[in-house]
């Protein structure tokens, strides 16, 4: 992993394969952040009329409040994402990539001709999981999440990433399923 460099935010991580979002809630209240979108279906996710729709899709807990917010950011930005598995933060279509200094990193331009294939980069617009590797992190079975990365709700074949509650929650346990919010 990368060593710590002096103009990080403190809730900014580097590491071999980008920069990584240590203190999500710390960093929401930084000047990083991208803008909100213009467009109208991803400047909605940003009121709470559209938090207010997705809310219950998360416990109230802390991580589940943490994973509301990140959710929110990343479907009321245009391109920017934060990865609800590993935090890594990105810009839709990009690979993983080592920067050599934070100020490289928020210089880095969007580009239209993306670094990954069109389903990953999909994948990445509708809910922020950066890679097949996160997508496998998330999912309880690899089957569903071949089959369903990059497609939304209305078009899989099986139910893919649904938050549940279980048993083993309630004892510190954890098992997690995301259901996909992409067509909401």
């Amino acid at each position: 992993m990368a060593t710590s460099q002096p103009n990080n935010p403190p809730c900014v991580s580097p590491s071999a394969v980008g920069f990584h979002i240590t203190d999500p809630q710390t960093w929401i209240q930084t000047s990083h952040l991208a803008p909100v979108s213009h467009d109208p279906d991803r400047r909605h996710w940003a009121t709470q009329e559209g938090a207010d729709q997705i809310t219950q899709m998360f416990p109230h807990t802390p991580a589940g409040i943490v994973s509301l917010n990140l959710s929110i950011y990343n479907k009321s930005r245009d391109t920017d994402r934060i990865c609800p598995s590993c935090r890594r933060w990105y810009k839709v279509g990009e690979s993983e990539h080592r920067y050599e200094s934070f100020e490289e990193f928020l210089r880095r331009e969007y580009s239209s001709s993306p670094a990954i294939d069109s389903e990953q980069r999909e994948e990445q617009s509708l809910s922020g999981i950066c890679s097949q590797l996160c997508m496998d992190a998330l999912v309880e079975d690899p089957e569903d999440a071949e089959r369903n990365g990059g497609k939304e709700l209305r078009r899989s074949d099986s139910w893919l990433m649904r938050r549940t509650t279980t048993a083993e929650e309630a004892k510190g346990g954890v098992k997690v399923e995301w259901e996909r919010i992409g067509s909401l």
